[in-house]
């Protein structure tokens, strides 16, 4: 008789049901799990998920029909609604595998489609392990995906017979596992499952992650379950959490009373008291006869329930214990290993006595223990000998599979082994080449703990190191390297270790800190080490520039004189971080220099080139050295990281590419939501913040001001706070309030006129001249434009004398307004920076108008309303119309305006499809399946009163020159 499954007596309302991508604290979790959230356990693990027409599974859950209608709600979408992400969070023993069986049975029965992953303790740390456990079964639809998309996900599961000239970028493997299981869903509703989601390697756990956030559109639905204690922050921040605690009195006697041999009287209430509402332990302890004693000893319900299949292991001949250790240290292999190495395991016998025990189940070829706990307890249970010597034959047995292999042979060394050192190296390499850094880190991490030497072990760690630090993972990184500096005394590696120190002080906010540390670092590499010494004057530099500290500057400077001669580009990216415009034009020689057709680089030498370019105002070149033809260039692996993705993402902002730029900002607030909070974090909120402003989304870009400012605290991050109050400030102006914009925006200078950042503030002066002649504070701002004139030297961008020069028409006294409107709109001198150039086009309008010249006011007026609607900057766009207006142009009635009422991921999807991309082509784009496109679109059409693209490209069209 198989023993039944525990429910609840009462869960509670269902309540409201919250966003899928709420993220569920583990404050939540403890309350809920106190409160009235209840738990469930099954204690029979189906090795797979029973056919529809098999409804007993169902029926052992008892009391679980409220869980279970949770989860249909969630994850079993009717035809009308999208798929939802669901992460079910749990003690050990709650039954977090019961309910993701029974509602794959039920999600069968409902027609939809299941595709199933498990975490595995010997399976974390193998790339991509949860992701090919995933789409192995359905890994030939793969060939009729777009080539990067299918390239991207043979890379990553290492399958030969495609040219590998990059290593996979992690956004195209993302979508390229969207695109398949969208193509599936297109059969019949899916629903991914997933289960010991904290055993689940970090690089699958990723793409799970990234598809969680874009089920909208999809009949996709994921369900997972995880460890309260282990909670991974992928799916934490993606899924919509639901926390499950003990049963309660009534639910847990329910359960004792569906067990064959019920207990009673004080043996029940032993059992009741030692099991603390722990399914898992109040069915193993109720197979206990009354004679057996149940010890009070202050233990975790997780250790009692060990100590319970210890004790049973004890039992059993040593030949079934041998093959349960072989398993365990396999974790779950597949049948045909243990037969190879154990020939005994051929007697059935030998299986029997574990099968009877309740220990195990085989299925097929799968051997599956029956709780992650019994496989801890038999592996812990063993010798360290007995274990070593396993893994030594695992390793023989997994002749062909070398990464496994190398784990193994890493598992079996008793202290330092440089063999298996050097094979875990590999392995981290390979890793690497698959772009799963995680992984790699973590088997650099082992193959130090083997190294036989002080510096071999430093060497890796470091390796180690840079991997993390290459994914931003900075404060793993820089705790790695701190152990690196420890044992070693070679120069060049503490060097290094110093250097990933520093970086990781500033990027988490310690700008001073950080500063100090690296200059002192410089400092005494500065005659043994000259490169490493430049190195660390570069990060320098880099915190300088972001902390807009004068006195900083000025030591990195003075620093930079006393370096010995080395290469030019770093000197000069250096001097351009501290101050853009004295070495203007050698930073220019050297930027056209890299552009010419037969220039090469390395990815630093582009983020060099990049920012150079960027804060010289040579737009174009800094979104050229970003590589940028393509929005989210598939092919470049250096995007991953945050102070490209910055660059790239400011220099779209100011070009217009305003469509790009969310694009930026949403992928990095994907990557960022399983990271530590730093100071990257925070320019993307700036960037944000700044994008919504100019859109008109005024709320939000008050909202994003108030916690970028909470969260700078007191260090002195001035670029951030400068660009902060800029963005502030346009959302006031956007709002018409422009006393409150004026003061937003005097927040960018000292008390005395001086710029509060010594590159950011400048370029705002056009705007807080324009707020301060509609607010009355003309005299303060002409006092400010003239300490930029007296401190900014002559030789400065056409993009930054435009913005002095409309400042200086704004505030003219002299007469000779037009003149100064004039030359800052000669030579199309703005026109890189659409926005600013219709900001000027709109103002010298203005001017023209109020000064009686209406008909030659219309032209720029025209100019700026056409660049506006192109932008999306409604609140600008809607006062160059009224301009227009007021000199005499009548406006065709705003019906094709309905493109404002869509979302700003639907605008972007209308605009492509109206140019004539494809659903497949816009997704690619957009990192979003054809089918999520196709449903944005379905949702476009009756919104704007169509029903084709080919009405879709007219309307946009019409919507362009609709004046």
């Amino acid at each position: 008789m198989q023993p039944a499954v525990a429910g609840t007596a009462g869960l509670g309302s269902p309540a409201t049901p919250s966003p899928p991508q709420a993220r569920v604290s583990h404050d939540r979790i403890t309350r809920r799990a106190e409160g009235s959230w209840e738990v469930t356990q099954e204690f029979s693990i189906q090795a797979s998920v029973p056919p529809p027409s098999s409804p007993g599974n169902t029926a052992q859950l008892i009391g679980r029909d409220i869980e279970l209608a949770l989860l249909r709600e969630h994850v079993m979408p009717k035809e009308t609604e999208t798929g939802r992400g669901v992460l079910i969070i749990a003690e050990e023993g709650i039954g977090k595998t019961a309910l993701l069986d029974v509602a794959a049975v039920q999600a069968a029965q409902r027609g939809m489609q299941t595709l199933r992953m498990g975490g595995a303790r010997g399976e974390r740390d193998l790339t991509f392990s949860g992701l090919h456990q995933l789409l192995w079964p359905v890994l030939s639809r793969a060939d009729s995906l777009p080539r990067r998309q299918r390239y991207a996900l043979h890379a990553a599961f290492g399958l030969e017979g495609e040219a590998q000239p990059h290593r996979p970028d992690r956004l195209l493997l993302g979508l390229a596992t969207l695109t398949l299981l969208s193509d599936l869903a297109a059969e019949a509703p899916l629903l991914i499952v997933a289960d010991d989601a904290h055993w689940i390697d970090p690089g699958s756990l990723g793409i799970l992650s990234f598809l969680a956030r874009r089920l909208e559109g999809e009949p996709v639905s994921i369900l997972a379950a995880c460890r309260t204690e282990a909670v991974p922050e992928h799916l934490n921040h993606a899924l919509y959490g639901i926390a499950v605690g003990p049963l309660d009195e009534a639910a847990a006697h329910a359960l004792l009373d569906a067990q064959p041999a019920p207990p009673s009287g004080t043996h029940r209430t032993r059992i009741l008291q030692y099991a603390s509402g722990n399914p898992l332990a109040l069915v193993e302890l109720a197979s206990l006869t009354e004679s057996q004693k149940l010890t009070m000893a202050p233990l975790p319900v997780s250790r009692r329930i060990e100590d319970l299949y210890a004790s049973q292991l004890a039992a059993l001949p040593s030949v079934t214990r041998a093959i349960l250790l072989l398993a365990a240290a396999a974790d779950n292999a597949d049948l045909s290993i243990v037969l190879d190495i154990i020939p005994e395991a051929t007697d059935p016998l030998n299986w029997q006595y574990a099968e009877q025990a309740g220990l195990i189940r085989i299925d097929g070829r799968s051997i599956t223990f029956r709780h992650p706990l019994i496989r801890s307890v038999v592996y812990q249970a063993a010798s360290q000998a007995e274990r070593q010597h396993v893994h030594t034959l695992l390793a023989k047995a997994f002749s062909q599979d070398f990464d496994r292999q190398a784990w193994h042979r890493a598992a079996a060394a008793f202290g330092p082994d440089d063999d298996a050192a050097a094979a875990l190296d590999k392995t981290a390499e390979r890793a690497v080449s698959r772009n799963a850094t995680l992984s790699a880190a973590t088997a650099f991490e082992y193959a130090a703990s083997l190294s036989s030497t002080p510096l071999q072990k430093a060497q890796r760690l470091m390796k180690a190191a840079g991997v993390l630090a290459g994914d931003d993972q900075i404060e793993r990184a820089n705790e790695l390297a701190r152990q690196a500096a420890r044992i070693t005394t070679d120069g060049g590696l503490r060097c290094q270790a110093e250097m990933l120190h520093g970086w990781a002080l500033a990027a988490s906010l310690r700008q001073t800190e950080a500063f100090i540390h690296l200059m002192a670092t410089a400092q005494s590499v500065l005659n043994a080490a000259p490169e490493a010494a430049l190195e660390a004057l570069a990060v320098s530099a880099a915190v300088a520039n972001h902390g807009g500290v004068d006195e900083h500057r000025q030591q990195v400077d003075e620093a930079l004189q006393r370096m010995p001669l080395v290469d030019e580009l770093p000197r000069l990216w250096i001097s351009t971080v501290i101050n853009p415009h004295i070495h203007r034009d050698d930073a220019l020689a050297a930027i056209r220099t890299a552009l010419a057709p037969q220039s090469s680089g390395s990815p630093r030498e582009q983020l060099w080139l990049s920012e150079m370019a960027w804060l010289l105002d040579e737009t174009s070149t800094a979104l050229h050295f970003g590589r940028v033809s393509d929005p989210l260039a598939h092919d470049r692996p250096e995007y991953r990281n945050r102070q490209m993705a910055l660059t790239y993402g400011w220099a779209c902002l100011e070009h217009g590419w305003w469509v790009r730029t969310r694009a930026v900002v949403r992928e990095a607030n994907d990557v960022a939501s399983a990271r530590p909070f730093g100071r990257a974090e925070l320019y993307m909120l700036t960037l944000e913040a700044n994008l919504c402003a100019l859109q008109g989304d005024i709320d939000r870009a008050h909202h994003l001001g108030r916690q970028i400012f909470s969260l700078a605290a007191d260090e002195p991050v001035r670029q951030i706070r400068a660009r902060t109050h800029w963005a502030t400030g346009l959302a006031h102006s956007a709002a018409n309030d422009h006393d409150a914009a004026f003061m937003a925006l005097r927040r960018m200078f000292h008390l005395d006129g001086g710029p509060l950042h010594f590159h950011a503030s400048p370029y705002a002066v056009a705007d807080l001249a324009e707020a301060a002649v509609r607010s009355g504070h003309t005299e303060d701002a002409r006092n400010i434009l003239c300490q930029l004139h007296g401190s900014l030297p002559a030789k400065r961008s056409k993009r930054l004398n435009g913005r002095l020069l409309h400042a200086q028409a704004l505030l003219d006294d002299s007469g000779r307004a037009d003149e100064l409107f004039r030359a800052a709109l000669a030579n199309d001198r703005l026109k890189p920076w659409p926005f600013e150039h219709a900001q000027t086009r709109l103002a010298h309008g203005q001017w023209l108008r109020r000064n009686g010249r209406i008909n030659d006011a219309r032209a720029p007026l025209n100019h700026a309303l056409t660049t506006f609607k192109d932008l999306g900057a409604s609140p600008w766009e809607a006062r160059a119309a009224a301009e227009l207006r007021a000199s005499g142009v009548t406006l065709n009635p705003p019906i094709p305006s309905a493109l404002n009422h869509l979302s700003a991921q639907q605008q972007q999807i209308a605009r492509l499809a109206a140019g004539g991309m494809t659903n497949r082509e816009i997704g690619e784009r957009l990192f979003l399946s054809p089918r999520t496109v196709g449903h944005h679109l379905y949702r476009v059409f009756p919104k704007l009163g169509i029903t084709s693209r080919y009405q879709l490209r007219d309307f946009v069209r019409s919507d362009e020159h609709g004046f």
